[in-house]
């Protein structure tokens, strides 16, 4: 088994830095006084060929920390232990929950409850949502696939959401027949992502939920916030990165948590639901 540095750091941060841990530095761990004491002197040698057998050694009689270093190729795993540049704890506490909720979703087979509202006419319907095509759109999203996350809510909006929610089909036809900037669109779907007159927002997918300029240009040099139940005392704040995205939509999805409509120019990006986390960009 080939371990990455990428992945190492998020082995090692999901199995031991939890919210009352600081990150784990490897270096220290291998400096640390719990070791039995032959080992010790092999861990802490200045050859990194005894160093490495210490490891592998350690690795055998059960040690979780070290079996995960052994794994590794030795150039690679020495790269890693002499680290000078450790994560800070909010990035390591972020890679444990990510390692700890990786590949979950509370969406999948259940019809998600949300909301469809419109601004101009204050109208707001109680509707649902697929879990299944709501958990697709944000992983597809969290991949990197936004052209791609944007079709499935594009044919989920013209075919299964309406057929589940009659009252905003009937709100739509309606409309189309007296309005004319309810016209001269060739779907629903089609509509409710190009229409600029209304704040029309369905949270979970909004309107401007696949507009990587704007993303980019309204998180540029700030941070993200994220209280989940692994972090109810105090919020997680994360420097918005190149793979912030990702990592939002990832985590949004393992949570249970659909985007949150705030005006066609939100004050934030805002994922939340009562009792299982939010997440905040600003």
């Amino acid at each position: 088994m080939k371990v990455t540095r990428k992945q190492l750091r998020r082995l090692i941060e999901g199995m031991i830095g939890y919210p009352d841990k600081p990150p784990v530095s490897a270096k220290k761990y291998l400096s640390s006084d719990q070791h039995v004491t032959k080992l010790s002197s092999l861990l802490q040698s200045d050859d990194l060929a005894s160093r490495g057998q210490g490891i592998g050694l350690g690795a055998a009689l059960g040690d979780d920390t070290l079996d995960v270093l052994d794994r590794m190729s030795p150039d690679r795993m020495n790269t890693f232990i002499d680290d000078t540049d450790p994560l800070n704890k909010d990035e390591a506490l972020m890679q444990s929950i990510f390692y700890q909720l990786e590949g979950r979703s509370p969406w999948r087979e259940k019809q998600v409850e949300s909301y469809f509202t419109t601004n101009l006419s204050g109208e707001e319907f109680e509707v649902v949502i697929d879990g299944d095509i709501l958990t697709d759109i944000y992983e597809t999203i969290a991949d990197g696939g936004d052209p791609e996350a944007m079709q499935i809510a594009h044919d989920y909006l013209n075919t299964g959401f309406l057929r589940a929610n009659p009252e905003v089909a009937n709100w739509y036809n309606s409309n189309v027949s007296t309005d004319q900037n309810f016209q001269g669109y060739a779907s629903f779907s089609d509509f409710y992502f190009k229409q600029k007159f209304d704040d029309i927002h369905l949270y979970g997918i909004l309107p401007y939920e696949f507009d990587v300029v704007m993303w980019n240009r309204y998180t540029q040099g700030v941070n993200f916030h994220i209280w989940t139940p692994l972090n109810r005392d105090r919020p997680l704040t994360v420097d918005v990165d190149a793979a912030a995205r990702g990592k939002v939509y990832g985590l949004a999805k393992s949570l249970g948590l659909p985007s949150q409509g705030n005006g066609s120019h939100p004050l934030s990006y805002f994922f939340y639901e009562p009792k299982k986390g939010e997440i905040a960009i600003g």
